[in-house]
């Protein structure tokens, strides 16, 4: 069940007005980005991504990628990233290089039902091959 529920007094205009100007000129923001969309649902983030496009005609992931770094960024671009996406990329991070991090494996994919390791499984070959 999620935890996050619809910010009620949702507006898309003032909300990609306020990250525009968070990530514009020097410096950044940070709080007004963690306060916006940490406080949304993902639809609501996911309508946000496609209106900052409308209005300022960039890119919300790619803005927040050059704004942010280090956890804060993966973070933010984690709650923009569809739930089957996010996944398909951890079970790529648990798998590639040196060893395997099976604890995470465990909890991916142990703590989902059929449909949704599908999903994954479908955004990791869209990823990744």
């Amino acid at each position: 069940m999620a935890t996050v529920v619809p910010y009620a007094l949702f507006d898309p205009d003032t909300d990609c007005k306020a990250l525009r100007k968070a990530m514009k000129g020097m410096g950044t923001d940070e709080d007004t980005i963690i306060k916006i969309l940490c406080s949304r649902s993902f639809q609501q983030r996911e309508i946000l991504k496609g209106h900052f496009k409308q209005m300022f005609g960039k890119d919300l992931v790619a803005n927040i990628k050059s704004e942010l770094s280090g956890n804060l960024e993966d973070l933010i671009v984690g709650l923009l990233t569809p739930l089957d996406e996010f996944l398909a990329q951890e079970v790529q991070r648990a798998v590639k290089g040196m060893g395997t991090d099976e604890d995470l494996l465990i909890e991916i994919f142990c703590t989902r039902n059929n449909a949704e390791i599908a999903a994954i499984k479908a955004a990791y070959q869209r990823q990744f091959f």
